[in-house]
């Protein structure tokens, strides 16, 4: 029998050369991403083709700047935004007083940081290209737990940009 959580971290860790560090914690990194229209409007669109109620609270793990915590932020009652760069903590800060939302709730950690009780229960579980976990099964394991109606994971299709320049 295969033990797929170990694939998936030898091959994490291979990925990434033995580090799982997140480039996105140098503020240069964070305000490029940021900027780019293309990933804010993916958010926006991806945000609305979701079938959601006004009713409900949000998990968005992997926030970033708020690619997705902000438009939903607009469409639902809560959102929890972790996020652990603290340059995209700084970026999202920035946009929720730009935007004068006050539904967002941020966690700066990593999601296996978290206790269940830090994060607390949300209708509704994103984890938007985020899965850089090196304990898959506990991270999906988590989210399965504190969803009360369902998890949604964006992830790629074929092999991102970042992996062919290392394979290069």
């Amino acid at each position: 029998m295969i033990d797929w959580n170990s694939v998936w971290k030898l091959t994490l860790l291979a990925s990434r050369q033995g580090s799982l560090e997140n480039g996105y914690d140098k503020e240069e990194a964070a305000e490029r991403y940021d900027r780019s229209e293309i990933v804010r409007q993916d958010g926006e669109r991806r945000a609305a083709a979701l079938e959601i109620d006004p009713s409900w609270s949000v998990l968005d793990i992997g926030a970033g700047p708020g690619t997705l915590a902000l438009p939903l932020a607009r469409r639902v009652r809560q959102v929890t935004a972790v996020e652990p760069s603290l340059a995209m903590v700084k970026r999202l800060e920035m946009h929720i007083a730009e935007e004068g939302i006050s539904n967002i709730r941020i966690l700066s950690k990593k999601w296996e940081d978290l206790s269940d009780e830090e994060v607390g229960e949300h209708d509704l579980v994103i984890a938007s290209y985020s899965l850089s976990f090196l304990d898959m099964r506990e991270a999906l394991l988590k989210m399965d737990r504190l969803a009360k109606r369902q998890v949604i994971l964006y992830w790629f299709a074929g092999v991102p940009s970042w992996e062919r320049i290392r394979v290069d």
